[in-house]
């Protein structure tokens, strides 16, 4: 069995080559990053306090978004490591101390091999000179080489590879999906159970209120990425009439929608906005129905 190798993509259908070579992933690094807040977790999950009745739920929203947020900020993380790691290897491993440690085992062999020639002095200096030359050639090499290899540098030499660009792209679309998912799973947490056929949208408008149920899920932003999710859920990730109708500002290419990071940044604010709405409601909700002091 093979080991994955990123740039073999045997394994893939080559009827899909020409869409995964038309894929489009944002080319700044810099964005792959800050997808969420942590101050705003932080004020987020203190608000909770108030409002008793989705503090569980809340919590869970901040912990899938973090989760999501991960996976986001993961060429970053990635390409910050391999950094790393590639000065290490260039700079910090002792390379030129080698050549002593491989002098003395081909002196050792000699002696088993030819003991004659390995006990002539001039052959023992000779080792000595040849051993100690390489050293001075190996670190004069390395000091002449590149002491770093920038995150950028390592990020703009991966993000050619056709398979590595199809998986940042493909996290991107399932990020996006997943954090609509979590936002749709924390405003169905105070719902009453379904009655009947009775779907997801009436009970939501019944239980919020339309003013604050319009707040809620049809804002400009929201209403974008609720389209996404279905794009990606229920059309091959192609933009639908719906999205389309909408100022969505999403990259696409014949079709095929591209979530950038700044995409997920905006959707999780906006729907983080609407979270603290609704957490306000709550909490004013609580104070109401709270018993008055003695």
């Amino acid at each position: 069995m093979r080991e994955p190798n990123i740039r073999d993509d045997s394994s893939q259908n080559s009827c899909d080559d020409d869409v995964i070579a038309k894929i489009m992933i944002d080319p700044h690094l810099a964005n792959y990053k800050d997808i969420l807040s942590s101050a705003w977790c932080k004020q987020f999950c203190g608000s909770l306090k108030a409002a008793p009745e989705i503090e569980d739920a809340g919590l869970r929203l901040v912990f899938q978004w973090r989760a999501i947020s991960g996976v986001a900020d993961f060429p970053s993380t990635a390409m910050h490591i391999f950094s790393s790691f590639a000065e290490s290897v260039i700079r910090h491993q002792p390379i030129a101390g080698v050549a002593e440690p491989l002098a003395n085992s081909f002196a050792s062999a000699m002696q088993t091999r030819a003991p004659k020639l390995a006990r002539q002095s001039l052959f023992k200096g000779a080792l000595r000179h040849a051993a100690a030359d390489t050293k001075k050639k190996l670190e004069s090499a390395l000091g002449a080489a590149s002491s770093t290899v920038t995150p950028e540098q390592a990020w703009n030499a991966f993000r050619e590879e056709k398979a590595f660009r199809f998986r940042v792209w493909a996290s991107l679309q399932t990020a996006s999906v997943a954090a609509f998912n979590a936002y749709e799973s924390f405003l169905t947490e105070p719902l009453p159970p379904r009655v009947g056929r009775e779907g997801f949208d009436d009970r939501a408008k019944a239980h919020y209120g339309v003013k604050l149920y319009q707040r809620l899920l049809h804002t400009n932003v929201i209403d974008v990425v609720r389209q996404l999710r279905h794009a990606i859920s229920h059309n091959q990730g192609r933009a639908t009439e719906k999205l389309n109708a909408l100022n969505h500002g999403l990259a696409t290419h014949d079709g095929l929608i591209s979530v950038f990071p700044g995409d997920l940044r905006k959707f999780i604010q906006a729907m983080g906005t609407a979270a603290e709405e609704l957490v306000a409601a709550k909490g004013t909700e609580s104070q109401s129905t709270s018993p008055a002091d003695p």
